[in-house]
């Protein structure tokens, strides 16, 4: 999983789930992207308020699995977009 990150002026998080068709079937991809989506369901108050996009490769995961993934990634991108803002 990839995710990408920009500020938004808000003050709440969201998520855009970006998925190929290389994924597998239709039926792959829509469980994959519920999965993602509950995962940032369960975070999405622990999240800095930010725009998220989520770019799902070929490996199907688990709830607990995206939401770890999510949580990780999600911190480095903020880190690494405090310092870009930063004089």
């Amino acid at each position: 999983m990839g995710l990408y990150v920009d500020g938004n002026d808000l003050g709440f998080a969201r998520l855009g789930v970006r998925i190929s068709k290389r994924f597998g079937n239709a039926v792959k991809r829509v469980r994959a992207r519920r999965c993602v989506r509950e995962a940032f369901r369960r975070l999405q108050h622990e999240l800095p308020p930010l725009d998220y996009i989520a770019v799902l490769r070929s490996t199907e995961l688990t709830t607990d699995e995206c939401e770890s993934m999510l949580l990780e990634l999600a911190s480095r991108a903020h880190r690494k977009l405090n310092r870009k803002q930063m004089p």
